[in-house]
């Protein structure tokens, strides 16, 4: 593994109890590794679902969940505690695992992340799924896989642009969110450039998701032929649904990112349909949200359950 791997393998071993064994729900219901496509084992996903609510039958929102880890780590085991907390509020989740760099290079990843979301169509015929009422969802580097997902969603042109130029077959998007939710990721590479990490991890997480040699003082990468293609916040239109957003103020990993993209999301569809939870402080750090037990996560979680159920007019009496 590399430097970059090494310190996002870390951090999700030193997390997981704290972000999926600290608060636990009853009754959810977890079906397992249900293959979205055959590229490899990890193409995979994990239906979360409450038991009463699926037994009942009635049609449920749903949620796509895309695990975050740098792009280069990272498994859908470690959202089992957002994945668990959506389920409790009555949502039905697809939490997904999904190829990795270096096995494969932007825009790769992109052909997991449209298989899955299609693949929602196939899974509504055995799960009540509404899928009118569709959230896409994600931390880190899965808020960037958010992010993008939702931009193909609702730009079948620029789909067609990365194909040609990257010679990557990537499916039409079958689905569009009603509610996109990017927390604590990396929307605008411009901004990347500026920052400051420890260990070289920019750069060596940056050649890692892109497969080209760039320098330590990334110099070089405005040369990556796809490099007009990086950053989700260059995509979004007034087309889009409605967003809310998570960021810290303190993010030691995705620095500066938060405010950008909301501000992006703002000029094109308009704070009304944009809404948002800030934290700050060295206990409140990159992805927050995911730690429930902290009063911090609570606050949050609370605003996005508030905002998501106005959003898709969703009120169940849980």
């Amino acid at each position: 593994m590399n430097r970059s791997q090494v310190v996002f393998k870390a951090i999700d071993v030193a997390m997981n109890k704290k972000q999926n064994g600290a608060v636990q729900y009853d009754g959810i219901r977890i079906e397992k590794d249900i293959a979205y496509s055959d590229y490899s084992m990890d193409t995979t996903g994990d239906i979360y679902v409450r038991e009463d609510l699926y037994q009942k039958g009635e049609k449920l929102p749903v949620v796509l969940n895309i695990h975050g880890g740098g792009f280069v780590m990272g498994d859908k085991k470690y959202r089992y505690g957002i994945s668990s907390w959506w389920a409790e509020k009555g949502y039905i989740v697809y939490n997904i695992s999904y190829r990795l760099s270096p096995d494969v290079y932007f825009p790769e990843n992109l052909v997991d992340l449209v298989d899955a979301l299609n693949y929602l169509n196939v899974l509504a015929k055995d799960y009540p799924m509404d899928l009118s009422k569709l959230v896409i969802t994600g931390d880190s580097s899965g808020g960037y896989s958010a992010a993008y997902l939702t931009a193909l969603a609702f730009n079948d042109e620029l789909r067609a642009e990365i194909v040609e130029k990257s010679g990557i077959e990537i499916a039409p998007v079958q689905l569009k969110p009603a509610l996109c939710v990017p927390c604590c990721g990396i929307y605008d590479v411009e901004t990347l450039l500026k920052t400051k990490m420890p260990f070289h991890l920019i750069p060596i997480t940056a050649k890692t998701y892109t497969g080209y040699p760039i320098s330590n003082d990334l110099k070089n990468l405005k040369d990556y032929p796809l490099y007009d293609y990086i950053s989700p916040i260059n995509f979004v239109t007034k087309d889009w649904c409605k967003v809310f957003m998570i960021w810290t103020w303190s993010d030691l990993i995705c620095i500066d990112q938060g405010r950008p993209m909301y501000n992006a999301i703002c000029r094109k569809i308009g704070k009304k349909n944009i809404g948002y939870y800030t934290s700050d402080g060295l206990m409140n750090n990159h992805c927050f949200h995911l730690n429930q037990s902290t009063a911090e996560s609570q606050k949050a979680l609370l605003a996005l359950e508030n905002y998501a159920a106005n959003a898709l007019d969703y009120h169940p009496h849980l």
